[in-house]
């Protein structure tokens, strides 16, 4: 038997040692793309700060109020002394101090019964003279029938025609007395003028009062809306 190529077992180690030096190479290469491939997927799969809700809105043109910051004084836009139309007795005082009050709510009420013996007095008057008024109208055709057949003179025709023109204005007279006695029954209540503020009421219940006295009722300031200087 005979020894092997010196040469030839040489190679062979040389070969294994290769492949063992291609091996660790090729094992270190695909640990390292590994490593890396996995960091990657590890920062797709972490998760970042939840998402912020929002609102969404369509834009669109409009008008909106300016607003300024400003030191100035405040005056009612309106004030009214509230005063007494007719005079009396205040029977009723119907707010508070500083409350709101709406356009025709009731304030005071002045005693009305003076008032409504009045109003019946204008009420008869009214007929009464109604009553004569077309009574002298009904003679006045009659006389004028006459005068046309020459039966009275014309000088009595005139007296019966004055006296229906008189019968007339009384009973226009009349009627305007039942007006104005309605209107002074209606002005025993008395009414806010306005929507608003009222102040403190300056007389009370069971106070006399004059019509248009110097001295108001009370005061009424309208701050809707509002000056500011």
């Amino acid at each position: 038997m005979t020894d092997p190529d010196p040469m030839t077992a040489a190679n062979r180690r040389y070969l294994i040692a290769g492949a063992v030096v291609v091996a660790l190479v090729a094992g270190g290469i695909a640990a390292y793309f590994s490593t890396d491939s996995g960091a990657r997927e590890g920062r797709k799969g972490a998760k970042g700060p939840p998402a912020v809700p929002v609102t969404v809105a369509l834009v669109a043109q409009e008008t909106v109020p300016i607003e300024l910051r400003a030191i100035g004084n405040v005056e009612a836009y309106s004030t009214v002394a509230l005063k007494a139309r007719v005079d009396g007795q205040i029977v009723e005082v119907n707010f508070r101090e500083g409350a709101p009050v709406k356009k025709g709510e009731i304030l005071f009420r002045i005693d009305p019964r003076p008032y409504e013996a009045a109003l019946r007095q204008a009420e008869a008057n009214a007929l009464r003279d109604v009553s004569a008024r077309n009574q002298a109208r009904s003679q006045d055709r009659r006389y004028q029938d006459l005068l046309e057949k020459n039966f009275v003179s014309k000088e009595a025709y005139a007296q019966i025609r004055t006296n229906a023109e008189t019968a007339e204005a009384v009973a226009k007279a009349s009627q305007a007395a039942l007006e104005n006695a309605r209107l002074n029954l209606e002005y025993c209540t008395i009414r806010s003028p306005l929507d608003g503020y009222v102040g403190k009421a300056l007389l009370q219940a069971g106070n006399l009062v004059k019509a248009n006295d110097v001295s108001p009722l009370v005061v009424i300031n309208q701050v809707r809306p509002i000056y500011v200087n």
